[in-house]
């Protein structure tokens, strides 16, 4: 049967927080990671200007951001690596869920759309996510694993800008779905998000960043304000 698709964003989104934040804190707090957080802070916070100036592709910088910081996870095993995204997800990103969105995710749900949370963040923690507000279909950033420990690699790329409408279609492709996309959603709030939100028939901008709140009133998308 033909149906509706729903794609929502997490970070900035469905969370008004961001993943990367809530996993600096806890090691910062357990005084973990200290070296890999100075040397990472040190080499991509000046990355960070330069894409505000506008003298480096946005996109790029988030892919590059989310790539480099798997390192974090590097040495651990995947029950480790899990065990710490479960105490960010309860202690930094639970309370930050927007409950409008959230009821908006329900509401699509009780519609028999299909609903996906794709995102540039690391897919174990949307599978912990997913399991707390019965969401099925989950695509994020996925860590590699050698030998029962994490590299501190990604496998692929990150899944931002374009890759997330290609992992959606795969998903698509792997489950047998069929989707209509005229009537199909997709809640974002970057301009990263941009191929996702113009893919879709019904693209609504969430609290957007500037440059997104820009083409969204421009195109007469739907914008979601804060709550």
């Amino acid at each position: 049967m033909v149906t509706a698709l729903a794609a929502f964003d997490l970070d900035g989104t469905l969370v008004k927080g961001h993943v990367w934040r809530g996993l600096i804190k806890y090691h910062r707090e357990r005084k973990m990671k200290r070296l890999f957080l100075r040397l990472f802070i040190l080499t991509h916070y000046p990355l960070w200007f330069l894409a505000k100036l506008g003298l480096w592709d946005e996109v790029q910088f988030r892919v590059k951001w989310m790539e480099d910081f798997a390192g974090i996870f590097k040495g651990l095993r995947r029950e480790e690596m899990r065990d710490i995204l479960s105490v960010v997800l309860e202690n930094e990103l639970e309370q930050e869920i927007r409950a409008d969105l959230l009821d908006t995710l329900k509401e699509h749900q009780a519609k028999n759309h299909i609903v996906v949370l794709v995102s540039g963040t690391f897919e174990d923690l949307l599978h912990l996510l997913g399991e707390k507000i019965g969401v099925e279909h989950l695509l994020g950033t996925k860590v590699e694993f050698r030998e029962g420990r994490c590299t501190g690699r990604v496998i692929g790329s990150a899944c931002m800008g374009s890759e997330k409408v290609r992992r959606i279609r795969e998903l698509i492709k792997e489950k047998g779905l069929e989707v209509d996309l005229s009537s199909s959603f997709a809640y974002a709030d970057s301009i990263s998000d941009l191929p996702l939100l113009e893919w879709v028939g019904n693209p609504v901008a969430v609290e957007p960043e500037e440059k997104l709140q820009a083409i969204a009133q421009e195109r007469g998308w739907q914008i979601i304000e804060g709550e």
